[in-house]
């Protein structure tokens, strides 16, 4: 993790938290002195929060004061972790505070004083709550004092530490509130996902069909929309139950009626409900996304068809314009005046053709020439082009057309961009899949936000065997999934997950593994040239780093018609295997 980038998140994390103790501390002080009653659990309260200021105060001193020296990854996350769960707890009693409502004379009002007598107790778990909190930070604050990176680790993954940093994140997880139809999101999601990914629990189904809980939620639902204490003085009157029309109680029981309605619709959905995580190769993830959200999701709008569009127009021009380049490098070039004229129209319009990317007519006829070229067509077969690349230069005429408009195969394939996760739910016909992807490069800064989730489906290119990064060390491609997928495996998030494991690019592998032999690349490989036996060793490999022996389910995909189906028989058996898989779990057998 950049230890800069980080820094930033620190600094604006805890700047917000340090405005929000100063208000709670000067109405605690107000509180404490117009209202003698309180005074020990609000001294107690107060002093808390100064201690959690000052800590605060140090993390942000020590954040702005780095110069891109190595921090531990594990510092960042639990650093990040400690100062999400404070503001959540600080906003928390701040909400609390503001309850409290003060009379012309400077005095609590009644209502604020049976509120506070009424929730002694609460305050009493905040100091508690906030306890846990300053010990996290000043562990953290610790581990800043250590000289190396490595010290840092061995102090962080400490089992007495690994314990301050659950106890404080429990307490904060505690605060969060249930979700139904009407307001699912939390301070959690807000704070980290923005998803609806909210913090759930196995027993939540069961205490949301119970009828107390029903009873309690259709309080609570029915007080959010009635006037608060400060409107009802405000109108200087309060009516008796006589007072009330008829009328307005028979609407009060129709409203009653629909949240009770509301309440077991959500408690159905929440039984029904599978979520995914999806990670791994970029491509490949989002295109089995697309794939189910046309047969099961919401149909895309004109607006997203219209970016698919840009995209897959920009993709296809810049593609053309590198086979250009590589027929310029060949040395060949183009013969004809004509073919070198419509070689720069192509050119000029790359450049010039963002961000609305409509191709004019005339440059449609250039790109129809340039394609049908014998040295485009040479050059073109010469360059390890394959995946979405090579699809959509083999349609570069269609997609050129003034008129063009996506089709779903285009979709499917189309390049996506987001800046850390989307979420995508899916409704079939026996459950509810809710998939949420997520960006390589932002996986660990924020996995534990996904702990309770059933599925991580895993997607590997299979044609990365033989690429490799241009770093110093020259990774192999397929070396660093499989590490990935260890780092997934052996997460304590993850240790309850299934998973689905797919293989993408198959037919562009069966290609490739005929012209550019696996032995090459891995040793241990012997088996030769052939499709199967060079796929069943990259399952092989994969089991390998599964060495906790979560189940995992595996699937090889392409992109085709009829692979619809395919995957779609796959997510739905794998859907019904979870079932199976918890039972055997519970009774202690374990499943793989």
């Amino acid at each position: 993790m950049d230890p800069v980038s980080g820094a930033l998140g620190v600094v604006a994390g805890v700047t917000s938290i340090v405005s929000v103790i100063g208000k709670s501390v000067v109405a605690l002080n107000q509180l404490r002195q117009r209202y003698r009653d309180a005074e020990l659990n609000i001294t107690l309260l107060t002093g808390q929060l100064r201690i959690v200021q000052r800590a605060l105060l140090q993390v942000q001193s020590w954040a702005e004061s780095l110069q891109g020296d190595s921090q531990h990854y594990q510092l960042l996350i639990d650093l990040e972790d400690a100062i999400t769960h404070c503001k959540l707890l600080v906003e928390y009693i701040h909400n609390q505070i503001s309850k409290c409502q003060w009379r012309d004379d400077t005095l609590l009002g009644a209502g604020s004083k049976v509120i506070y007598l009424l929730e002694d107790q609460a305050t009493k778990d905040c100091l508690t709550r906030l306890n846990h909190q300053i010990t996290a930070l000043n562990l953290c604050l610790t581990a800043t004092q250590c000289l190396t990176p490595n010290d840092q680790k061995q102090l962080l993954e400490r089992k007495e530490s690994r314990k301050v940093f659950n106890r404080a994140k429990d307490n904060a997880t505690s605060l969060i509130g249930f979700r139904d139809s009407a307001s699912f999101a939390t301070f959690r999601t807000n704070l980290s996902t923005d998803t609806k990914l909210s913090r759930t629990f196995d027993f939540d189904g069961l205490l949301l069909r119970h009828k107390i809980y029903q009873n309690t939620f259709r309080s609570m639902l029915r007080r959010a929309n009635s006037p608060t204490e400060e409107r009802t003085i405000e109108r200087g009157q309060r009516r008796a139950l006589s007072d009330t029309p008829i009328l307005q109680l028979k609407s009060t029981a129709r409203e009653s009626a629909k949240i009770d309605m509301a309440l077991k619709a959500d408690a159905r959905k929440l039984s029904k409900e599978i979520k995914i995580l999806a990670v791994g190769d970029k491509h490949g993830r989002s295109s089995i996304v697309k794939q189910m959200r046309q047969r099961y999701g919401q149909p895309f709008s004109d607006a997203e068809i219209e970016d698919y569009r840009k995209s897959i127009t920009s993709l296809a021009i810049k593609a053309l314009v590198a086979v250009l380049d590589y027929v310029t490098d060949l040395g060949t070039g183009f013969v004809r005046q004509a073919s070198r004229d419509h070689a720069g129209i192509i050119l000029e319009f790359a450049k010039s053709g963002a961000p609305e990317w409509r191709v004019p007519a005339g440059v449609a006829v250039s790109v129809k020439h340039i394609w049908s070229n014998w040295h485009v067509q040479q050059a073109f077969s010469v360059m390890r082009q394959d995946g979405q690349t090579a699809f959509y230069l083999n349609a570069i005429e269609r997609i050129c057309r003034p008129d063009y408009i996506p089709s779903n195969a285009d979709i499917i394939r189309a390049p996506e961009s987001f800046e850390t996760m989307r979420e995508t739910e899916l409704i079939m016909p026996s459950s509810t899949l809710r998939v949420v992807e997520l960006r390589e490069k932002h996986a660990m800064k924020i996995i534990s936000q996904f702990a309770d989730i059933q599925f991580c489906l895993f997607t590997i290119d299979l044609t990365c065997y033989d690429r490799y990064h241009d770093d110093a060390n020259r990774t192999n491609e397929l070396r660093e999934r499989l590490s990935y997928l260890k780092g997934i495996c052996q997460s304590s998030y993850f240790s309850k997950s299934i998973i689905l494991l797919v293989f993408t690019n198959a037919t562009a592998f069966r290609d490739r593994i005929a012209v550019s032999p696996m032995k090459s690349h891995f040793e241990d490989y012997t088996a030769g040239n052939d499709f199967n036996a060079a796929t069943k060793y990259i399952l092989k490999r994969c089991r390998q780093v599964n060495q906790q022996e979560l189940p995992l389910f595996w699937h090889i995909h392409d992109l085709n018609e009829s692979e619809a189906e395919a995957i779609d028989e796959f997510f739905r058996h794998s859907a019904a295997s979870f079932t199976a898989v918890s039972w055997l779990r519970e009774v202690g057998i374990g499943a793989t």
